[in-house]
């Protein structure tokens, strides 16, 4: 049972926290480099991921981007029509319907990053760069956070947290609007609280919300978790950054999207209504049923579940300890604490329940949002990604309360009880590098025993790492066709092909709808033709009885080449001549009616 936990002061579980502004970016900065310098090595050690599902969207926007910087820096003709209405819808093919519904961000800083490094990392390396160093600021961020409360090893703990949760990382190595969603949420919220202990820069949080918002539409939920968190805490001077973001926010978000310049309000108005009625459905295999989210939709402990099985337990066992203490203390606490000082009277610090308070809203806004049924659910945990900027705060705390409680004997054996959990999860992130799209922890019983249960076993194309490309160059005949499966609009093998890691003889075409039956033919016809499957079950498995199962008996089917990694332990991806197509659809005919 647990006891009422006595309010420490910064540093008491490790060394002293630095005064205001004492090396405070310098820190920031180390960690963040230290972070990016970590994932180049990892990459050009091991191999990144493959291009993902989503990926090949923003290099189409930042296309027309640059084409259209290139007009505002050329003629007074030129600049004058990139600023017409013309113009900037053909530039900014952003915050608007489908499939343009997402915001600016994402795309802009990737096209920095891209522009500037790919003559040393390469292109997809280089685009995906932002991503990785926009991750990295809010680990140092994180850190410093942790750190000057707590002490240092619960700020290791918070940082193995963010870093070594495998799914989280792997987002953060590639181009996607949650990991820059997720960051710039953390960074509000922290900017939202400093502003209410010191009173400094009560403007930064509305900046910082204002980009959540312009990486994905869901960014929006930052605003109710920040002020739920203000009327529960009310701490001091907590109106003021509310009041500075009201005009700063939309300033930020009109600023950074140029296609809203020559009308704001319609161009917000027009990107709410295509939001509202977002017509994009992703089926879901979940527990060995596929949900369609369409007339069937994922129960409501789906978010529980595949937290439970999809992040490493030790740091589960940390995070949820942290937060049992947090509604425990807001439970029992009757007066509302006093703020902290450090040792030299600046700057102030919140109680340490109140700050895990801020923490568990930010998490619990994000976990609860994506229990209800028309919120996206596809991708694992993608969808989830801003809650676990704030996962590893709790889990700090739990440290934190753990070390705290501990006499100094047994505190030496609760620290290495601390860094094993981060060595484990560090293991199972770098050990199932460039699949940790595909991780399951052991309380399913890894990839293994979540495909048994009925789990997806990967989702967004990623496993067509560079050995999938390099057996394809070396393996498949001059000018073969290579259907695509599952669909729809798999433009990653284009790119690819344009970028130079993929033969340009090879034709990849998509089994549509449209064109299915058509395509599919091609696996009877005389010239060569190859069918390369990503096992993502939810969009092959029969849905109800009567479905055409095909797909669902050709994945576990002899292939001509599979990925199916020792460390993973399942197949996540192979490729089936035309010989082991038939041949699997011959074993699904009555034995009257198959072809001779």
């Amino acid at each position: 049972m647990l006891t009422h936990v006595k309010e420490s002061r910064p540093g008491e579980t490790g060394e002293p926290s630095q005064g205001r502004g004492a090396g405070a970016w310098r820190e920031v900065v180390a960690v963040a480099l230290g972070v990016i310098g970590f994932t180049l090595l990892l990459w050009f050690a091991r191999g990144e991921l493959g291009m993902t599902w989503d990926e090949p969207y923003f290099f189409e926007r930042q296309h027309d981007m640059r084409r259209w910087f290139a007009q505002v820096a050329g003629t007074p003709a030129e600049r004058a029509q990139a600023f017409s209405v013309p113009g900037l819808e053909r530039g900014w093919r952003v915050c608007r319907e489908v499939p343009d519904q997402h915001p600016p961000v994402p795309p802009l800083l990737s096209l920095a990053t891209g522009l500037t490094f790919e003559w040393l990392l390469g292109p997809l390396r280089a685009y995906r760069l932002s991503t990785l160093i926009v991750f990295a600021i809010a680990a140092g961020v994180l850190f410093r956070f942790v750190r000057m409360r707590w002490g240092s090893t619960p700020a290791v703990i918070a940082l193995g947290a963010l870093v070594f949760n495998p799914r989280l990382f792997a987002d953060a190595q590639q181009i996607t609007a949650d990991v820059d969603l997720g960051a710039f949420w953390f960074l509000a919220a922290v900017a939202f609280l400093r502003t209410c202990e010191t009173g400094r820069l009560p403007w930064l949080s509305g900046l910082f919300a204002g980009l959540a918002i312009m990486c994905k539409a869901t960014g929006v939920l930052v605003l109710p978790a920040m002020l739920l968190w203000a009327i529960l805490s009310r701490p001091k001077g907590w109106w003021r950054p509310i009041v500075w973001a009201v005009p700063v926010l939309p300033v930020t978000m009109i600023a950074v999207n140029p296609g809203w310049w020559l009308g704001p309000v319609p161009g917000m108005a027009r990107w709410v209504r295509a939001f509202l009625a977002y017509p994009q459905k992703v089926p879901v295999y979940y527990l060995g049923q596929v949900y369609d989210s369409v007339r069937t939709f994922l129960p409501w402990h789906n978010t529980l579940v595949l937290t439970a099985v999809m992040v490493p337990i030790g740091l589960l066992v940390l995070a949820g300890f942290g937060l049992i203490v947090v509604g425990w203390e807001t439970a029992r606490r009757k007066n509302r604490p006093s703020e902290i000082l450090d040792a030299n009277g600046h700057p102030r610090f919140l109680p340490d329940s109140t700050v895990a308070a801020w923490a568990a809203i930010n998490f619990l806004t994000m976990m609860g949002m994506r229990i209800l049924h028309f919120m996206p659910a596809h991708d694992g945990l993608r969808q989830l990604v801003p809650a676990f900027f704030f996962f590893p705060v709790l889990a700090a705390y739990g440290a934190s309360i753990l070390l705290r409680l501990a006499n100094r004997p047994r505190r030496c054996l609760i620290q290495a009880g601390l860094f094993a959990c981060v060595v484990a999860s560090a293991w199972s992130t770098l050990s199932i590098h460039p699949y940790e799209l595909s991780y399951y922890n052991a309380c399913i019983g890894g990839a293994k025993g979540a495909k048994a249960a009925g789990m997806e076993s990967t989702y967004f194309w990623d496993s067509a790492t560079v050995d999938v490309l390099d057996w394809m160059n070396a393996h498949l005949p001059p000018k073969a066709t290579v259907l695509i499966f599952p669909p729809p609009n798999i433009h990653t093998f284009d790119w690819e092909q344009r970028w130079g890691r993929l033969r340009t003889d090879l034709t990849f075409l998509n089994l549509d709808a449209p064109d299915f039956n058509e395509r599919l033919a091609l696996m009877y016809g005389p010239a060569p033709c190859y069918l390369i499957f990503q096992m993502r079950q939810g969009l092959y498995q029969p849905r109800q009885p009567g479905d055409l199962d095909l797909f669902a008996r050709l994945a576990d089917s002899p292939a001509l080449f599979q990925l199916a990694p020792a460390r993973v332990g399942v197949r996540l991806l192979a490729i089936f001549d035309q010989d082991q197509f038939r041949s699997a659809v011959e074993a699904g005919q009555p034995r009257e009616s198959r072809s001779p």
